[in-house]
């Protein structure tokens, strides 16, 4: 009995043993899952932390873009894009290092491959591509922000992977507005730009973030900007303008004009004829005197002011004028800008009919034709003077014609420019070459003009039919030709400039209009040379979209 007694407690003292050894196991084995599980999250917390501090220096980047953006930022972005296909780079190096997004190797730790994501394209064709460095502040002591690079480009239906207008497809042509409410294709409201940014840490983590902004275009905005005198006389209709118009000198009404914007005069406003607001922010402005009766469409009091230093007259441009302009300072392309724009001299065109035909065709950039205002031979072995386009004259296709003498002779165009219901899209540029203000007529007296784009002369405008001339015995007598259809209409701007400038609605013009079209200066055919000076930046913009891209 003893014997079994003691093996009882042998046998005891093994079964404890292995308990206190399977507890201590187990209780290695909880130690080290704590302590992996601890490590684990601490790489996690870091890796975390990482992530955030990349992602909130690729926003800093984006917020940098979205402030340059604006016109009056000290670092305000010069060339913004404004067009489908136009890129600009904000560039953030380290000490010793080269960002270049746009360098699409293998071997480049910040190529920009997500461009041809979102545009269907990579970013070596688009159609313009521009870098400029970054200005962003540091705190004393902080380093710089590690953003690598930030994109600016304008938003596409493609490039949002998004049917703004349902019909649909995805647009990648159209640059996409917003109206405030709604994003658009329709040109409504302000142009949403797509800012991309890429955040590198110095530890390799990578952070790429996208927001699209909504931005209100600024610049030279009138319908009307003349640096001389002003005369409105349609024959047998009301004249009509959408948007701003001011005249250094006296405006003087012989008939109607009905007008969306303000009407101003550094000088007085006067005449028989007579003013009509048609919009809601509509106002009349004179710095000595309105005389011509004005009356409000809309039901509310007309806004006449007439004081002086109402309005502030027009300064003469320099040359050329910088970006973004002084306020009250009339635009003036660069001499050197155009000469380099130009596609040809002096073009022979096509003889079509008898006609001479010039086709501008739909190039991008557009073309550019240069007048040296020197009689050359054309088409049809026809001798042109460009100081007189017969009527037989034709204009086709989009881009700019430019007269470029010096100091500027007169230009006559007898001829139709587009049809009474297709527009032509074409800006016409008086500029001499060599800088001087010049002092040019550009006379328009063919019976249909129908032009969108720019018209802008260093001297006189006159939209004049040529009277006909009619012999009676001893007598003579002259009268407005009858032209079918007759009209002229230009959605763009009109200015003239220099110390001769006026324009004219002469006696004979019918069915006259003008209306301010930013989106025809500055996207469907940019008139060369004036780069910045007639849309330079924003005034304000709005985050509409943030998302982070997976990188």
């Amino acid at each position: 009995m003893k014997r079994e007694h003691t093996e009882g407690r042998i046998s005891e003292r093994g079964i404890a043993l292995l308990t206190v050894i399977l507890g201590l196991l187990m209780m290695s084995a909880l130690t080290t899952a704590i302590i992996l599980l601890a490590g684990r999250e601490s790489y996690l917390m870091g890796k975390q932390r990482f992530a955030s501090n990349a992602m909130y220096a690729a926003g800093a980047g984006l917020e940098e873009a979205r402030g340059r953006l604006l016109f009056y930022h000290p670092n305000a972005l010069a060339g913004a894009p404004y067009r489908v296909g136009q890129v600009l780079y904000i560039t953030n190096p380290g000490p010793g290092e080269t960002v270049n997004p746009a360098n699409l190797a293998s071997s480049n730790p910040y190529a920009d491959t997500e461009y041809q994501k979102e545009f269907g394209a990579p970013v070596t064709s688009a159609l313009s591509v521009t870098t400029l460095p970054g200005a962003s502040p540091s705190a004393t002591g902080t380093g710089q922000i590690p953003f690598k690079w930030v994109r600016v480009t304008v938003k596409t239906e493609l490039a949002a992977n998004a049917d703004i207008d349902g019909n649909g497809s995805y647009d990648n042509t159209i640059p996409v507005y917003y109206d405030g409410v709604h994003q658009n294709l329709n040109y409504s409201g302000d142009q949403v730009y797509r800012l991309t940014g890429l955040a590198v840490l110095p530890n390799g983590t990578r952070q790429m973030v996208q927001a699209d902004v909504s931005g209100r275009l600024n610049g030279f905005d009138y319908a009307l900007a003349v640096a001389g005198d002003c005369e409105i006389e349609p024959a047998g209709s009301t004249a009509q303008i959408t948007g701003k118009t001011q005249c250094n000198g006296p405006l003087e009404l012989q008939g109607n004009l009905a007008i969306n914007g303000s009407l101003q005069s550094a000088s007085s406003i006067s005449g028989p004829g007579s003013i009509a607001l048609t919009g809601t922010n509509s106002q009349v402005l004179a710095n000595s005197g309105v005389t011509a009766p004005v009356i409000s469409t809309t039901g509310t009091p007309p806004v006449v002011k007439s004081a002086v230093g109402t309005v502030t007259p027009f300064a003469s441009p320099a040359t050329p004028t910088p970006a973004p302009l002084p306020p009250s300072t009339l635009p003036n392309p660069s001499a050197a800008s155009l000469t380099a724009a130009v596609t040809q001299t002096n073009p022979p065109g096509k003889c079509v009919g008898g006609n001479v035909v010039f086709d501008l065709g739909s190039t991008v950039p557009p073309t550019v034709f240069e007048f040296t205002g020197v009689p050359y031979t054309t088409a049809c072995g026809t001798v042109l003077d460009p100081a007189n386009f017969p009527a037989t004259t034709q204009f086709l296709g989009t881009g700019t014609i430019w007269f470029s003498a010096s100091p500027g002779g007169d230009i006559k165009f007898n001829n139709n420019f587009g049809t009474p219901t297709t527009p032509i899209d074409l800006n016409i540029i008086a500029r001499p070459k060599d800088g001087s203000m010049g002092s040019s007529e550009m006379e328009f007296a063919g019976g249909v003009n129908n032009i969108r784009g720019m018209v802008y002369v260093q001297g006189e405008v006159e939209t004049e039919p040529a009277k006909t001339t009619t012999a009676t015995g001893s007598k003579t007598s002259t009268a407005c030709p009858v032209i079918p259809n007759q009209q002229f209409n230009l959605s763009g701007s009109l200015i003239a400039y220099g110390p001769n400038a006026s324009f004219e609605i002469s006696d004979c013009s019918n069915k006259v209009g003008l209306t301010y079209n930013p989106m025809q200066l500055y996207r469907v055919n940019p008139p060369p040379g004036f780069n910045g000076m007639l849309v330079y930046g924003v005034g304000n913009t709005a985050i509409l979209n943030w998302r982070d891209i997976i990188n």
